[in-house]
């Protein structure tokens, strides 16, 4: 599971996806998945040198999934199910999504408060 937060530049040249593309082609029964996040989520219009690099991680075989903040379990459904549909809609390859900043407290009335 590789965190990919840096802006990706030109993907033939940026050394980042150079190395993932080298570490598929040289394992490649080996399982990476890559996190893509423009913008603590989709953003709010699509980066042609986002769409770039995934297009390059997809088609060497890797495993690419969105980014969306839970906030810590602030932010509204619609709001995270809405960034569900731009990671569909801006970024197709895109096979899962990485949910982060979940909320944290160990004890059961927190979880079904998140419900």
């Amino acid at each position: 599971l590789v965190p990919f937060y840096v802006y990706p530049l030109a993907a033939d040249k940026q050394p980042e996806v150079q190395q993932l593309i080298h570490l598929k082609k040289k394992y490649p029964d080996v399982p990476i998945i890559v996190i893509i996040n423009p913008a603590s989520g989709p953003g709010v219009k699509v980066d042609p040198n986002y769409v770039r690099v995934v297009q390059a991680l997809d088609e060497a075989g890797i495993t690419l999934v969105g980014y969306v903040s839970t906030a810590y379990g602030k932010r509204l459904e619609q709001e995270v199910i809405a960034d569900l549909a731009l990671w569909r809609k801006m970024y197709p390859p895109i096979q899962g999504i990485f949910f982060d900043e979940m909320l944290y407290d160990d004890n059961e009335s927190a979880v079904a408060k998140q419900l």
